[in-house]
């Protein structure tokens, strides 16, 4: 009975370093498939190519337009303000005002995030009951990334940029979409 626990003991170990092994020679191999985005399937969505030949969903809302399925903070304040410009050709980051318009557009920061919000579980961990993206922002929930480097809460927050200062020590996210609400960082 004592040898049969110790050779199972021992295949254990085994098979969690094989597995272990498996994760640091194809790292790929345990992270799940990346979910395709779910659009608003009634909207009419237009396109955008950039620089480089990437081509990208935009979406009409209120008088602006937006590109549609974008992560929120992927970037650091430098490289938003960089004059280089991350923003294809044509484009830029949105300002303070533009944000308000849109936010107020879809009626105000206690709503408007589920108004923004890719529908399902396919992104977020727990999008809310009230999540609809009827706006077609198709906001995804691509976490925080820290001043050095650190990524965080991937599947439950979404932060946006502007490139309006909102304290003298640089700029801030103008919005934060979480679960199912949206916060208004400026004030």
């Amino acid at each position: 009975m004592k040898i049969n626990r110790a050779i199972s003991r021992v295949l254990l170990a085994v098979l969690l370093m094989l597995i272990l092994l498996k994760c640091y020679i194809e790292p790929s191999a345990f992270i799940p498939p990346i979910n395709p985005v779910l659009f608003n399937p009634n909207l009419s969505y237009g396109t955008m190519t950039d620089q480089d030949g990437n081509i990208y969903k935009t979406i009409k809302i209120g008088n602006q337009t937006w590109m549609a399925a974008v992560y929120g903070h992927l970037y650091n304040w430098y490289a938003v303000c960089d004059n280089r410009n991350i923003a294809p050709v044509g484009w830029h980051v949105s300002t303070d005002t533009e944000w308000t318009i849109l936010i107020d557009y879809l009626g105000g920061d206690s709503i408007a995030g589920d108004k923004l919000k890719e529908n399902g579980k396919g992104h977020w961990i727990n999008p809310g009951a009230g999540t609809s993206n009827q706006s077609g922002f198709t906001a995804l929930p691509g976490g925080d990334r820290w001043e050095f480097g650190e990524y965080s809460d991937i599947g439950y927050v979404g932060l946006w940029w502007s490139v309006t200062e909102v304290n003298p020590a640089g700029a801030g996210y103008v919005l934060s979409v979480k679960f199912h609400t949206l916060q208004n960082l400026k004030d």
